[in-house]
């Protein structure tokens, strides 16, 4: 893969340190927001720049399924669509649906391995 430009919008410091280790590994741009709110107003004001969105899915203030549906919102006047893998704990096929539903391309369920993240990556972009 080119050098691929990734928003992540996610409060935990070890998953953000994981995503942004095997994002350099690759060589790939990547943005870390902490919270859904600041990971919202980055694509608002840089959305041609990303790729592809990883997104946590809870979050306090804003959780990852609304930052989701404001980002289609704003997308709707746009000529692209930008890839949303929602990255959570919760493993069960409701959660996904409920991803989906939001808005999400697809679903990382935590704890993932190196080979699913990049498989993952790989199928969207």
């Amino acid at each position: 893969m080119d050098r691929l430009k990734v928003l992540l919008i996610d409060d935990d410091p070890g998953c953000q340190l994981v995503v942004r280790t095997l994002s350099e590994m690759n060589g790939w741009d990547i943005t870390v927001r902490s919270n859904a709110i600041d990971g919202l107003e980055t694509f608002k004001q840089e959305r041609e720049k990303f790729e592809l969105v990883l997104m946590d899915w809870k979050m306090p203030v804003m959780d990852g399924l609304e930052c989701t549906r404001q980002i289609r919102a704003l997308e709707k006047d746009m000529k692209v669509r930008t890839t949303i893998i929602g990255i959570t704990a919760h493993a069960f096929t409701e959660h996904r649906q409920q991803c989906l539903a939001a808005g999400m391309d697809d679903y990382l369920s935590k704890p993932f391995t190196m080979d699913e993240f990049y498989s993952k990556v790989q199928q969207w972009v």
